[in-house]
C-alpha cells in the first residue's frame, strides 16, 4: 500500500518552477518549495519536489498545505503571491496586487505528480492573503480556502463581494471538481459579519466534502454554547460555523461559542471534524480559566491564556 506524506518549506530559496525542477539556484528568497514522500511499503523515499508554476520571491509557496484522505490530491498555498488575476488558472505574471495570495492544486495519476489548478479568489485584492487556511475533503474533489483579510460587507453564502467596507472581516471559498475541471461552489462569510473578526482562520471539512466548520477568531459575541448572535461585548472572545452541503447548495447550520465566552479568548484557533462530523473539537489557546483535566470549573481565570479545548 502507497503512503504519500507531504512537507513544507515556506522559507526555500530556489528559482526552480512546477514540479522537479532544479533545486540548486537559490535566488529566489523565501519562495517556497512543498517535498513529497512515498511510502511503498517497505520504505520511504522522495518523490517529488513541487513549487509553484509561478514562483518567486517572497511567495512562501507551501505557508500551508493538506492532502486527501486517498492520498493523490495536495492542496498548497501562497498567501504571500502577488498575482493580480482573479479566479481559476488565469494569468500568473501580473503581481500587481501584493499579497493578495494563491492556492495550488496538485495531483497524482498513479505514475507523477502534476499541477491541476491554480486559484485565486474571485475577488481577491491585495494583502487579502487567500490561503491563509485550507482544507480538502477524502478524495479530494471538495476544498476551501480562507481569507481573513477579505473585506467585503457580505454575510451568509454567495452575497455581494465587491463593497469592502468591512475591513478584515474575512471570507471563505469553496471549490468542486466535476467533469474534469475545477469550479467555484460557494463563497462563505459570516452569518453577522464585522470589522477585524478574521472569519476563515481555521476551517475542517468532513472526510466526505459535506460539513464545513470555519473559525472566526476575533468574533466580539459574548454568547455562550450553540445559539443565536448576540451583542458585542466581548472583544475577540471568537467562535465557530458550521456549514452544511444539501441538495446541490451550501447553506449555514450553526454558530458556536465556548461555554464559557469571555473576552480574548480567540476561541477557534484551531478546530477539527471526525471523519463523518459527529464531533467536532475547537481549540482555545487564549483561554484563562484555572481548571484541571476534564469538566472542571471554568470560571476562575486566574491562569491567563493557560488554554482549552472544547469537544462537540
Amino acid at each position: 500500500m502507497e503512503i504519500f506524506l507531504g512537507v513544507c518549506a515556506r522559507g526555500e530559496d530556489s528559482n526552480a518552477k512546477g514540479v522537479n525542477g532544479n533545486s540548486s539556484d537559490n535566488t529566489a528568497l523565501n519562495s517556497g518549495a512543498l517535498y513529497v514522500f512515498r511510502f511503498d511499503g517497505s520504505s520511504w523515499g522522495q518523490d517529488a519536489y513541487i513549487k509553484a508554476s509561478n514562483s518567486e520571491l517572497d511567495d512562501r509557496f507551501c505557508d500551508k498545505a493538506v492532502i486527501s484522505g486517498d492520498g493523490n490530491t495536495i492542496l498548497v498555498s501562497a498567501p504571500n503571491e502577488d498575482s493580480v488575476d482573479v479566479g481559476i488558472n488565469g494569468d500568473e505574471l501580473d503581481n500587481s496586487a501584493t499579497s493578495s495570495g494563491a492556492a495550488y492544486v496538485f495531483r497524482h495519476n498513479g505514475t507523477i505528480w502534476y499541477q491541476q489548478a491554480y486559484i485565486k479568489a474571485p475577488n481577491g485584492e491585495a494583502f487579502d492573503r487567500f490561503g491563509v487556511s485550507l482544507t480538502i475533503s477524502e478524495t479530494g474533489d471538495v476544498l476551501a480556502v480562507g481569507s481573513v483579510n477579505e473585506s467585503s460587507n457580505a454575510s451568509g453564502v454567495d452575497g455581494n463581494q465587491n463593497d469592502n467596507s468591512m475591513s478584515k472581516a474575512g471570507a471563505v471559498y469553496l471549490y468542486r471538481y466535476n467533469s474534469g475541471g475545477w469550479s467555484s461552489d460557494a463563497y462563505l462569510k459570516a452569518h453577522e459579519p464585522d470589522t477585524l473578526d478574521l472569519f476563515g482562520h481555521d476551517l475542517d471539512l468532513i472526510s466526505g466534502g459535506t460539513k464545513l466548520a470555519v473559525s472566526a477568531i476575533q468574533d466580539d459575541s459574548d454568547e455562550k454554547g450553540l445559539g443565536g448572535l448576540a451583542n458585542d461585548f466581548s472583544s475577540n472572545s471568537g467562535a465557530v460555523y458550521i456549514y452544511q452541503h444539501h441538495n446541490g447548495v451550501w447553506g449555514f447550520k450553526h454558530y458556536i461559542k465556548a461555554s464559557n465566552t469571555d473576552a480574548s479568548d480567540m476561541f477557534g484557533t484551531a478546530l477539527a471534524f471526525d471523519a463523518n462530523g459527529s464531533n467536532l473539537i475547537v481549540g482555545s489557546t487564549e483561554e484563562s480559566s484555572s481548571s484541571l483535566d476534564i469538566n472542571g470549573d471554568s470560571s476562575d481565570n486566574s491562569s491567563i491564556k493557560s488554554g482549552a479545548i472544547y469537544l462537540y
